[in-house]
């Protein structure tokens, strides 16, 4: 059974490869100690700690912060997802109504490779409330950060009718390669629109001027990969439907090797309390069903509570729940796309694309790899117009 996983979420993207911000991550993991949000601050002189109470009696549940030294802003929030995908956290979808996600979805990476992005103007800076020390207190003010523009990408072809550009930087990731040939990007002072797109120019060229543009996902992608997260992130999802692609055409090592070695850059081992790995995740998703909580901390524990009372108030549960445990970090959310894509493969259960609608089809191990079309409950519309060609085929047969 694979470890839990925990995922460091960026709320602002940067690129993970990124030296600088990959140096903020290090830092503030170093400095991590169970808190479920760190606040990297490039006004911060040291680590502030503090927690929130939710509950009361007996019944509480503690949440961490923690404010960290760094040395560009940004918001990580530490997810934790446990062996039957109960989420702690819970994530905070805006559309199509405000709701939670407890319990996060199977197959999300396949769901992700179905998803269709709008382009939406690019930002020059994020307004939000934002923890200041002071005294012995933690005050919450409004601050306004700066938004640095993603790196130039070269258009080299639009197409319209069918949604596509196609841009013309090779290399392993676009946002790296654009850095090293074209430097930072900065917006131009004063501020400048052209077609309401902020107007910004490269470090290295600042005579060529290039239109900052905004990525927008249908959700939950949008709440996962805040801020669109730039071209690599379509890029990483361009290198998973070739891995796809590998595997349909009988060349499993080759998606394998691949899919391991982002698996290498995005994942490591750590540990974690047993609070945050195992219970908060079952707490949140079993909220409304304490039978189904004081079962999984039977199973687990070989503990019987009969409500949840008896779970916070027994001393050998409680004592357990703060024993460490080992967990699969990740980086972002793209980091988990790759890592559950990963275990598909290794499990031989991935994906491969129906031939007539190009949907994603999931084949489960023992199923035939040579389904490639849509079943009924996959997708109705595209099994009734397979029935309808086979149909057509048997008529012009009889003529």
């Amino acid at each position: 059974m694979p470890l839990p996983v925990q995922v460091w979420n960026a709320r602002w993207h940067c690129n993970p490869f990124d030296e600088n911000f990959a140096y903020d991550v290090h830092q503030a993991q170093a400095a991590w100690q169970g808190e479920t949000t760190l606040w990297l601050d490039p006004e911060a002189t040291e680590v502030v700690r503090w927690r929130v109470a939710l509950g009361k009696g007996s019944v509480k549940i503690y949440l961490s912060q923690c404010i960290v030294p760094a040395e560009r802003p940004n918001v990580i929030t530490v997810f934790h997802v446990d062996e039957d995908r109960c989420l702690f956290p819970p994530i905070v979808l805006r559309e199509p109504h405000p709701h939670l996600i407890t319990h996060f979805p199977q197959k999300f990476y396949q769901q992700w490779l179905r998803a269709t992005v709008s382009l939406v103007p690019g930002t020059r800076d994020c307004t939000g409330l934002w923890p200041v020390v002071e005294g012995d207190m933690i005050a919450w003010r409004e601050r306004c950060w700066p938004i640095q523009p993603g790196p130039p990408m070269p258009v080299l072809h639009t197409d319209d009718t069918k949604r596509l550009i196609l841009f013309g930087l090779p290399g392993v990731d676009p946002e790296i390669h654009s850095k090293r040939r074209f430097g930072r990007s900065r917006f131009v002072q004063p501020p400048v629109d052209v077609i309401g797109l902020p107007v910004a120019v490269a470090e290295k060229e600042p005579d060529r001027q290039v239109l900052n543009i905004g990525v927008r996902w249908p959700e939950p992608f949008d709440t996962c990969f805040q801020g669109g997260m730039g071209m690599s992130l379509f890029f990483h999802r361009a290198r998973l439907a070739q891995c796809i692609t590998w595997w349909r055409e009988g060349q499993s090592q080759r998606a394998l090797d691949e899919a391991k070695q982002w698996i290498g850059r995005f994942t490591s081992v750590a540990s974690a309390p047993m609070e945050q790995a195992w219970f908060l995740p079952k707490f949140f998703t079993h909220l409304r069903n304490i039978t189904a909580l004081t079962t999984e901390v039977l199973a687990k524990y070989q503990i019987y509570t009969s409500n949840i009372t008896g779970i916070f108030t027994n001393e050998s549960l409680s004592s357990k729940r703060q024993q460490s445990i080992k967990v699969q970090r990740v980086s972002g959310w793209l980091g988990y796309v790759w890592w559950e894509f990963y275990q598909d493969l290794k499990n031989n259960a991935s994906s491969i694309w129906c031939e007539d609608c190009g949907s994603l089809l999931d084949i489960l191990p023992g199923q035939h790899r040579d389904r490639w079309r849509c079943r009924k409950e996959e997708n109705p519309d595209c099994f009734r117009n397979q029935a309808r060609k086979r149909q057509q085929k048997r008529r012009a047969k009889g003529r």
